[in-house]
């Protein structure tokens, strides 16, 4: 039996600068979903490029080392192009459900 396929929905964009600390980024996405920081299921957040293949593998940006190593790509890329990044995240849970 297959399991079901995700849905996916797209929300945003919004800007982020690199400068920005990891708060300020979940701050962001919150308020693109919306909701609430403190439900947000950062332990599962992940990011791609824009431009690479389909699939290419996402890299986890779950806590502030992955965001400081997301910078870091980020940082090195933009030397070249402008960029975007894509963050995927599971539905955040409702308040009442945590």
């Amino acid at each position: 039996m297959k399991a079901p396929a995700m849905k996916i929905i797209s929300k945003g964009p919004f800007k982020c600068s690199t400068a920005a600390a990891f708060f300020a980024l979940k701050s962001h996405v919150a308020k693109a979903l919306p909701c609430r920081v403190s439900v947000l299921p950062v332990s599962k957040f992940e990011w791609k490029f824009e431009n690479q293949a389909q699939v290419a593998p996402q890299k986890k940006v779950a806590d502030e080392a992955g965001y400081e190593a997301l910078l870091d790509a980020v940082k090195e890329k933009h030397l070249h192009e402008n960029i975007v990044v894509w963050l995927f995240t599971p539905t955040p849970k409702k308040v009442e459900e945590v």
